[in-house]
């Protein structure tokens, strides 16, 4: 009690020595005072001993831990040290999708325990749940004599599985007969000779807990494998690879796209006399490739896109040498991105060789374009139905076509009494139940619902496939396969082949009908060339946001920015910029800061703010618009060498300086970029001729007396610099009606022509 506890602490170990004297100064009991005669510490000696320390038991410890294994190999359960097989690369890095497959397919058979006959079986751990027995010598005796029979291979399951975490594990009474050690860290190198026995299992009672479990996860192993298997088998049926330049670097490309862009270009351009002796491509075999070398097919089906952007009688119909079939792909890659194509790193070279994943992505876009042509409420003013609550003909008008194409897959589906709705061109239409119902609805004299009593999927796309050809879609582009596999671009252009064949869109109501006509013609009128012309430039960049709509896109600034990133990577800092912005305030803010950034551009921006873009004012985002794409201009002149500041009236002087030089006494001459005589397009041609002899064809030139002539001229001169190289994208109505503006795009690009030649 206390008495003992007092008599304990009689001499209290803290109380202070009575005859103690204090001799430390006041700076030793702040800072310390030197103890001489006591060790000193190296701390870079307890660090490096501390790190030397560490690195041994590393060494000492195994480098495996405890689980499945995966990609580090496996581990029984048990207390033993589990090791990797001898000889075996337990991991490595994958470089291919070969690789990737291979390595897939491995774990899947060590997951279900198959057996490799060619290598003799690992001596089988203590496993400690088992019951543990003692065997008497003479049976450790048989047991070294002859070699033990091989073990059933037991799948290896989790810890949770095998036993209760919580549960203490039983010590045995006595040592196992027979514990395999663990190899020693440099054992001395071996003979050859036969594998030494192995030791036998110690047997003992299993789970049965153990075995259900054990029996289900190979049940649902093997579920899984046939099913990755056949996704495997179906995904190497549709690939194509090509390998690549660099090593180990190729490019995949699906069987699926190139029978469907084939069949679709035998159906649009069956009718070509030109490409009679080509057409129509077997869609199974590589011959669109070799069909697209020449450039005419490229040219022919951009026509159909835009009657015009290639004139046809620039086209060289008769190859005489790679010289022509350059021309030619020049000629399609220009006016590819004159309509809004991304044409990024792609070269006529390229197209001569039939690289498939540029000719791949190029016909995409092309055939796109054509696709959504008549996804328009000019083309069809029965789309006023598709307006939601709330909505007036103005929202309709700002609408993407390809959102206009789900509003119209979905205005049907709900008339049809469908639950589902179409959000997306791959996972919503897997299963074929939309384009049932769809084509239920938009021909009901040829389609019903009957194919959704059909239970398998491949056969009920099928049955959707048969209608389609049924209703006059001959060119499906999809087959069944391409359904259920949710294949989006196929799909999505599928959509819309029967929206170009059945709309099924009917308007009673002629007000309406006057409100829409009232609507284009306003629209017409403000969407005028130039901001189509600067839209297509635009997308022609690459952007992220692709611009449909001028005004309205870019009300949010982020179309803008992007634009100027791609002029100068570095005038944008992106952590200013609100993604996405759904209010007000934010959206003003990304227009303020894109006009900072203009500034830094060295673009005129006085009296432009960012109210003024957020408002679609026409007239500024406009001009600013075009002092961007002068800048692109203006900025590939510079890195070409020279002055990149150059204003339009040195354009003019190098102009005619060329020509006179090229020309002599027949050379014609402007005064600026607003002389009426460029009208004609007669300067110009020679202009191109100077650059590029031989180029022009003069006997197609007409001298532009009359309106027809003009045209002629303006259309064949946008052609002939598009052979030369030239990145343009005014119209020939620019060229007409001589807009100085887009015309000074035209010399500038000629311009970069001459100096890339001359440097090269």
């Amino acid at each position: 009690g206390w008495s003992s506890w007092s008599s304990k602490m009689s001499d209290d170990e803290w109380e202070t020595d009575p005859d103690f004297v204090n001799n430390q100064s006041e700076e030793e009991q702040r800072w310390g005072k030197s103890r001489n005669g006591v060790q000193k510490v190296d701390m870079n000696s307890l660090k490096e001993d501390v790190i030397n320390s560490e690195k041994e038991k590393a060494k000492n410890k195994s480098g495996f831990q405890r689980g499945y294994g995966g990609e580090y190999g496996l581990e029984d359960s048990g207390d033993q040290t589990t090791a990797a097989k001898p000889g075996k690369k337990v991991w490595q890095p994958k470089n291919s999708f070969d690789d990737k497959m291979a390595s897939q397919l491995d774990k899947t058979n060590k997951s279900l325990g198959e057996e490799k006959p060619t290598k003799p079986s690992p001596a089988p751990l203590q496993d400690p749940h088992h019951e543990e027995t003692k065997s008497s010598p003479k049976e450790i005796a048989n047991t070294e004599s002859s070699p033990p029979p091989e073990p059933p291979i037991k799948p290896i399951l989790p810890s949770k599985v095998q036993g209760k975490a919580s549960e203490p594990r039983p010590e045995p009474s006595s040592p196992p007969a027979v514990i395999p050690k663990p190899p020693s860290k440099s054992p001395p190198p071996k003979p050859p000779g036969p594998p030494p026995p192995q030791a036998p299992a110690i047997p003992g009672k299993p789970n049965p807990q153990d075995e259900a479990s054990a029996g289900e996860g190979n049940r649902f192993s093997a579920d899984l494998r046939a099913k990755g298997l056949e996704a495997i088998s179906t995904a190497d049926s549709n690939l194509t690879r090509r390998d690549g330049e660099a090593f180990g670097a190729y490019h995949s490309y699906g069987q699926e796209k190139v029978e469907a862009f084939t069949e679709y270009i035998n159906y649009t351009l069956q009718s070509d006399a030109d490409l009679s002796s080509v057409l129509p491509i077997d869609p199974t075999s590589g011959d669109l490739f070799k069909v697209i070398a020449d450039g005419i097919l490229l040219c022919k089906l951009l026509n159909r896109t835009q009657p015009g952007i290639v004139f046809e009688k620039a086209i060289n119909l008769k190859i005489k040498s790679v010289h022509h079939k350059v021309e030619n792909q020049n000629l399609a890659i220009n006016s590819a991105r004159a309509i809004g194509c991304n044409v990024i790193n792609i070269g006529a070279q390229d197209l001569i060789d039939g690289r498939p994943h540029l000719v791949l992505g190029l016909l995409w876009q092309i055939i796109k374009i054509l696709l959504l042509k008549r996804v328009s409420l000019k083309e069809h003013p029965e789309l006023v139905l598709l307006l939601k609550p709330g909505e007036d003909l103005a929202t309709l008008l700002k609408l993407p076509k390809e959102e206009l194409l789900v509003r119209w897959v979905n205005f049907h589906l709900v008339n049809a009494g469908c639950e589902k709705r179409l959000s997306n061109f791959s996972g919503d239409v897997k299963d074929s139940a939309i384009y049932i119902y769809l084509m239920s609805r938009i021909c009901p004299e040829h389609c019903d619902l009957s194919p959704l009593q059909e239970k398998d999927e491949r056969k009920r796309a099928q049955k959707v496939l048969d209608n389609a050809a049924k209703i006059g879609c001959k060119t499906t582009f999809v087959k069944a396969n391409d359904i259920i596999a949710g294949n989006k671009d196929l799909n999505f252009a599928f959509t819309a082949l029967l929206f170009n064949e059945h709309p099924a869109l009917y308007v009673d109501d002629t007000s309406n009908q006057v409100e829409v006509a009232t609507l284009l013609e306003e629209d017409n009128a403000e969407a005028s060339r130039e901001e189509r012309v600067f839209q297509n430039w635009m997308n022609s960049l690459g952007i992220e946001s692709q611009v449909h709509k001028l005004l309205e896109d870019c009300k949010t600034g982020e179309p803008l920015l992007q634009v100027m990133e791609k002029l100068n990577p570095s005038v944008v800092n992106w952590k200013m910029v609100n993604k996405n912005p759904r209010v007000q305030i934010k959206t003003i803010e990304n227009c303020n800061y894109m006009v900072e950034c203009a500034k830094a551009l060295g673009l005129h921006t006085v009296n432009i703010g960012g109210k003024d873009i957020h408002d679609g004012n026409a007239k500024l985002v406009l001009g600013l618009a075009w002092q961007l794409m002068r800048h692109d201009t203006m900025s590939l002149l510079g890195r070409l060498g020279g002055d990149a500041k150059l204003s339009d009236s040195d354009l003019v002087q190098w102009g005619n300086e060329r020509v006179q030089a090229h020309f002599n006494s027949s050379s014609r001459k402007i005064s600026s970029l607003s002389d009426p005589s460029i009208a004609t397009s007669l300067f110009l041609l020679q202009l191109c001729e100077s650059v590029t002899p031989g180029l022009v064809d003069w006997d197609i030139v007409t001298e532009g007396a009359t309106e027809e002539d003009r045209e002629h001229n303006a259309k064949y001169v946008l052609s002939v610099a598009r052979k030369m190289g030239c990145g343009i994208f005014l119209l020939w109505e620019d060229v007409v009606e001589v807009k100085p503006k887009m015309l000074m795009t035209f010399l500038g690009s000629v311009m970069a022509v001459q100096r890339q030649k001359a440097a090269a």
